[in-house]
């Protein structure tokens, strides 16, 4: 099964198509990324993957079950796809620890009722979810920052929690929007190895879009390259390189 299959996939603002006829298809557990100069429709593109937008023609499957139409909460919930965001949104006012289970709480079958009157299963259920949010902050190296506030954390650390936060609604597809935006060497090289830990270890596939060329050349098994809203070139990291009209969409063409 595809993990993502995109057919066709058109969306126009007015008079202007942002993204035309888009063919793409990614299997479980790799990492591909989405590249393209600025304006090339990428975080349309995940805005369409996330619901945010509706696609003005064309298909979107995940793990084989259509997409289009499905609310926000349907796709992150259901199908199993999250996000990040190349401005981080956070819930800054509140902690680390709660940052996750806020993510993680939708995923229950307390009823209501329950969790207002504190039965027993319903305070079985919170410490389940405590414990296993707290499992998730050791992943990403957070354990020790539990109860600080999510905005008083280092920049690195929010971008981490970012991912973790998603990671904790269950998410199969990942989609990392410019996620070593603002990030030292050394915070882009952890955030390499920790994107290749989550796919080998937790078999996650992930999608990320980044103008930091060391790490989509570093981490990415496959790049997707957009101009103006198509696709012109998909391919090795090795092939994208040496590809004329990448380097002619960045570069531009000699006068």
């Amino acid at each position: 099964m595809k993990a993502l299959e995109i057919q066709n996939l058109s969306i126009a603002f007015g008079g202007l198509r942002a993204v035309r006829d888009l063919q793409i298809t990614i299997p479980p557990q790799v990492i591909y990324g989405l590249i393209g100069p600025n304006g090339a429709g990428k975080t349309t593109i995940f805005n369409m993957l996330t619901g945010v937008y509706r696609p003005t023609a064309g298909s979107i499957h995940v793990f084989g079950q259509a997409l289009i139409g499905k609310s926000p909460s349907c796709i992150t919930r259901k199908l199993h796809v999250a996000r990040t965001f190349q401005n981080i949104r956070l819930f800054r006012e509140l902690s680390v620890l709660d940052n996750i289970l806020v993510a993680s709480d939708g995923n229950n079958n307390i009823l209501a009722l329950e969790w207002i009157f504190g039965s027993p299963r319903s305070r079985r259920y919170a410490a389940l979810q405590v414990a296993q949010a707290k499992k998730l902050l050791e992943l990403f190296h957070l354990e020790t920052r539990i109860h600080m506030l999510a905005k008083n954390l280092p920049y690195g650390d929010q971008r981490r929690l970012e991912i973790a936060r998603a990671m904790a609604t269950g998410a199969r597809l990942l989609l990392l929007d410019e996620p070593a935006a603002g990030l030292n060497p050394a915070e882009t090289e952890t955030l390499i190895n920790l994107i290749r830990f989550l796919q080998k270890e937790h078999a996650m596939t992930i999608l990320v879009i980044e103008h930091d060329m060391h790490l989509v050349m570093n981490v990415c098994e496959r790049i997707i390259v957009l101009d103006y809203g198509v696709k012109i070139a998909e391919g090795t990291p090795h092939e994208i390189q040496k590809n004329p009209r990448v380097i002619e969409a960045y570069l531009g063409s000699e006068p």
